[in-house]
């Protein structure tokens, strides 16, 4: 049976994962998962904490705008209000599309705040300047800094 040129010689592997680019997308990938396998796995337990008498009360639960949820009159309102000494317009568009989305389940915003952590930690890791040529040192600095029992600010 005569052999045809394509079937005589096995065909080098063209998958772009083969390629040392590939490769280090695989490896960044990796460590992505990773960071945010361990943020959730730190901070899943807020899924059962109820709001807390610190700010919660003046964002949220006293406040008829953010309870209203996203509408077109709250926007220019939150470009316009200072809530406790604070100008925070995004942090008000955030609480009123969890009212709109999840209404008051405290867990669910909750949630939402550990998605904001778990993309926070890996822009750190990857978008601030960490070189990923320190592959067992790249994740280390945000999940030190998302994975810490507190955070405080000063």
């Amino acid at each position: 049976m005569p052999q045809f040129p394509d079937e005589a010689q096995p065909q080098p592997s063209s998958s772009w994962l083969a390629t040392p680019a590939g490769r280090q997308f695989l490896i960044d990938l990796l460590i992505g998962i990773g960071i945010a396998l361990a943020t959730f796995a730190v901070y899943a337990q807020v899924a059962n904490f109820d709001f807390i008498n610190y700010d919660d009360d003046l964002y949220v639960l006293n406040n008829d705008h953010v309870r209203a949820g996203l509408t077109a009159a709250n926007i220019p309102w939150a470009f316009s209000i200072v809530v406790a000494s604070n100008w925070i317009p995004v942090t008000l568009f955030s609480h009123m599309l969890d009212v709109e989305l999840f209404g008051l389940d405290s867990g669910m915003h909750h949630l939402v705040n550990v998605a904001f952590h778990t993309a926070a930690a890996i822009f750190c890791s990857f978008f601030c300047g960490v070189p990923l040529v320190h592959v067992g040192r790249a994740p280390l600095s945000p999940l030190c800094l998302r994975c810490t029992p507190c955070t405080w600010n000063p």
